[in-house]
């Protein structure tokens, strides 16, 4: 009867050994899509001049986006601060605030999935006499490819 006791255990233990090579959960698919600015843009440290870009987000690597100009400009790697659940049938779009005269984007609505990437603007814009800064917001829509 030991016997029997001693390799089911081996045999549990041989099981679970198994298991432990099998990939873990699912992830999410990593999103990729296309965007045009309209003029210069600041994503986080990065300064993107107008132009065509393509974008791939990383999710294994929190949120980490990869941008590369198509007409051969520069390329760069932003990391997001945050994300949140939006819905799901929002379009993909970056949102951008307007600090002085430069641009910001401060967060990327991911198709399909409903998460929303958020970003922290690096500014060092000059307040206005009443200590405020100037801002302006606005949204470009940006055609994805899925």
């Amino acid at each position: 009867m030991r016997h029997t006791n001693g390799a089911w255990k081996k045999l549990l233990f041989v099981a679970v050994s198994l298991l432990s090579f099998l990939p873990s959960a699912v992830s999410a698919q990593d999103a990729k899509g296309k965007f045009t600015l309209a003029k210069e843009v600041r994503w986080g440290t990065a300064v993107l001049p107008a132009g065509e870009y393509s974008y791939s987000v990383e999710r294994r690597a929190a949120g980490t986006v990869m941008l590369r100009s198509l007409s051969g400009g520069p390329s760069a790697i932003v990391l997001s601060t945050s994300s949140s659940i939006v819905d799901a049938n929002a379009a993909p779009r970056l949102l951008l605030t307007q600090h002085g005269r430069n641009w910001f984007v401060t967060s990327m609505i991911l198709g399909g999935d409903g998460e929303e990437l958020h970003f922290t603007p690096h500014i060092t814009a000059t307040p206005l006499q009443d200590g405020t800064v100037p801002a302006k917001v606005a949204e470009v829509s940006s055609n994805t490819t899925p």
